[in-house]
């Protein structure tokens, strides 16, 4: 379409007008690195990210552990008691549950 003048966004004409995208000579600003300190918290953050992943897959997996066996005993004995729910989990889970920082208790 001749003659049609392109629509140009108010906000970028007034950008464009001011010199702020370009330096004076017409080329890009030099860019700026980040700080040392700011790169190693996104370090840090990164690894806490993946601490966090391997955190959730140990707990699903020892939630899944605990309600197998919580379904097994109540299969077995039937309805039970809260106290005896928690009672019906091998010792050695109820330790694996306060080593991997999820401990049962009873209520």
């Amino acid at each position: 379409m001749r003659g049609v003048p392109p629509v140009v966004d108010p906000g970028l004409a007034r950008l464009r007008a001011a010199d702020v995208a370009t330096g004076r000579d017409g080329a890009a600003p030099p860019a700026i690195a980040a700080p040392a300190a700011q790169q190693a918290a996104a370090a840090r953050g990164f690894v806490d990210a993946l601490k966090g992943r391997k955190f959730a897959r140990e707990a699903d997996a020892f939630w899944a552990q605990v309600r197998d066996a919580v379904e097994a005993a109540m299969g077995e004995r039937g309805p039970m008691p809260a106290h005896a729910i928690y009672r019906a989990p091998p010792a050695e889970l109820r330790r694996q549950g306060e080593s991997v920082g999820l401990p049962l208790t009873p209520g």
